[in-house]
């Protein structure tokens, strides 16, 4: 199976949308969880166990600070969690995974940038 190339341009000319990569702590991932309840609008909060099944994907007519209570209280118990939200007029998707040492891996991507590209 090939990977997916562009459908204008070379594999060479493509660059990818910027990816951000973080551990954060305990303060680290509340100072997280408050800039996006109070200053991005949510969009969805995915939470998935350890064998990626689905623990919920939220229901959008719920209030966002309760589904951000209930993402951060899963990532707490080791579930991770997906937060998708706009900001700054793109849309971001925040992957926060638990660490054994009790940290948080951030990896944060902007899916404007991604969604703007043509792929085939």
């Amino acid at each position: 199976m090939q990977p997916a190339t562009p459908s204008t341009g070379t594999p060479s000319e493509f660059h990818f949308p910027h990816l951000e990569d973080a551990t954060l702590d305990d303060p680290g991932v509340e100072r997280l969880f408050e800039a996006v309840s109070l200053g991005a609008k949510l969009l969805d909060v995915v939470m998935r166990d350890g064998l990626w099944t689905t623990v919920d994907e939220g229901d959008p007519a719920e209030d966002a600070w309760d589904r951000l209570d209930a993402a951060r209280d899963a990532l707490r118990r080791g579930a991770f969690v997906q937060l998708r939200y706009l900001f700054d007029g793109s849309e971001w998707w925040d992957t926060l995974v638990p660490l054994m040492d009790g940290r948080v891996k951030l990896l944060r991507v902007d899916r404007g940038a991604l969604a703007s590209k043509h792929w085939s």
